[in-house]
């Protein structure tokens, strides 16, 4: 794999990292933000490269809904 590749895939695993921790701590507006950085970078690599990363970013847009959800819930509570 050429340098540039693995300096991108490295740079694509620290922003799935952050996607975690922000919807870990439920900051909806920066894990949505992080999550479209991410869709970025991972538009950047091949799609072979990336298989694992498109799964992760899928579920984290379940997530991110979910969670959209349970806030929204608690709003009208």
């Amino acid at each position: 794999m050429p340098k540039k590749q693995r300096a991108a895939l490295k740079q694509l695993d620290a922003s799935l990292l952050g996607l975690k921790v922000a919807l870990r701590h439920r900051q909806l507006g920066l894990a949505r933000q992080l999550r479209s950085a991410a869709w970025d970078q991972v538009d950047l690599l091949p799609a072979h490269l990336t298989h694992e990363q498109r799964r992760e970013l899928f579920q984290a847009k379940l997530a991110i809904h979910a969670l959209a959800r349970h806030v929204d819930g608690q709003r009208r509570s």
